[in-house]
């Protein structure tokens, strides 16, 4: 995505790193930005607040793009569309998600779902994230039981708000402090566990968490930091349940409105996923033959299979909901074709 003019990595990339780094605090919540509600499955959230050892920012989300790539135009635009739309949800105020919408020609700066076909199987479902959801997962099983798909890429659009004065909420009246933490039972949390990179104090609430309480005014940076802190405590499973902030905006700064109003690019696709792709390459080879078949080969044993996530889906070969042997063998009849200088397509190897 671009940020104050700088190029940088997609924010879809972004994200992605977030799902996968286990020391990054992460929050997601579908609020504005005056603070975090409950945390939402992975995609279908508006906002994100991160604290890495790198970076941090908190990111308004406005729109997702997923870019579906068949081996041929589909016979009817619109059915497929359709079963699309049945895969988002609809937020309050939002038009019902129809192909009659996505489809629509009328051009409109406030158009909140698309459907455009580019051509040579290439399909693009676009939505703002005020409007709709879309669980990830299901849009997977979905495509994988279309027999000519090959690939779905993620695009995303948002707005930093780091500039913009926004962080983790905290003065010297409010006794909910930077963070509130759970803990298990018979677990306690002192200062002496901040020490001596930070100066706290450790209120219990009502409800049995615990408040994070600076004894003296932290900058945002520190905020931050002190997340960041906690982040790498919460590794602690025995001791720690889980771990939540809010956030809000420096009244004394105000908040830049045209930033807001913003949508910063997202300078990029990332691959979601593709039929066959186990090993999350992008390629299909006899890397991917392996990694299904190290998985098929562990769960015929009786043991826990080694595919989990989106390369779990990829390996479905047949769509059926199972990975098997079926979808093995056609993962090796699609890589034999392909490595004597055939061209096979999954609409012939399934049918």
């Amino acid at each position: 995505m671009h940020m104050n003019g700088e190029a940088e990595v997609p924010l879809a990339q972004v994200l992605q790193m977030l799902e996968n780094d286990k020391t990054a605090y992460v929050e997601k919540g579908e609020s504005m930005y005056y603070g975090l509600k409950d945390p939402t499955p992975v995609g279908m959230y508006d906002n994100i607040f991160y604290a890495t050892a790198e970076q941090d920012d908190l990111i308004q989300l406005n729109e997702y793009a997923y870019r579906i790539q068949l081996e041929q135009d589909v016979a009817d635009v619109r059915e497929l569309t359709e079963q699309l739309c049945g895969l988002l949800t609809k937020k309050e105020n939002a038009e019902e998600p129809t192909a009659d919408l996505a489809l629509s020609t009328e051009e409109s700066e406030t158009r909140q779902l698309t459907m455009t076909a580019e051509g040579n199987g290439a399909y693009t479902l676009r939505f703002s994230t005020s409007s709709y959801r879309l669980d990830e997962e299901k849009l997977c099983q979905f495509l994988q039981t279309l027999s000519g798909f090959v690939s779905v890429q993620q695009e995303v659009w948002g707005v930093s708000l780091k500039e913009n004065n926004i962080a983790p909420i905290w003065n010297y009246q409010d006794s909910f402090g930077i963070c509130c933490v759970t803990l298990k039972e018979g677990a306690t949390l002192t200062p002496e566990d901040f020490a001596p990179d930070f100066d706290v104090e450790i209120k219990q609430n009502e409800n049995g968490t615990y408040a994070v309480i600076p004894k003296e005014f932290f900058n945002t940076q520190q905020r931050y930091q002190l997340l960041r802190k906690i982040s790498l405590m919460l590794e602690d499973e025995e001791k720690f349940n889980q771990a939540n902030a809010s956030y809000t905006v420096n009244a004394s700064y105000g908040v830049n409105e045209s930033a807001l109003n913003t949508a910063a690019e997202s300078d990029g696709s990332i691959q979601l996923m593709g039929r066959g792709d186990c090993d999350g390459s992008k390629e299909l080879d006899s890397s991917d033959v392996f990694e299904l078949l190290q998985h098929t080969a562990n769960v015929g044993a009786g043991n826990e299979g080694t595919l989990t996530g989106k390369e779990l889906l990829a390996a479905d070969i047949d769509g059926n909901g199972s990975v098997d042997s079926t979808d093995l063998f056609e993962l090796l009849r699609y890589c034999a074709e392909k490595g004597a200088g055939l061209q096979p397509t999954w609409t012939e190897l399934l049918g």
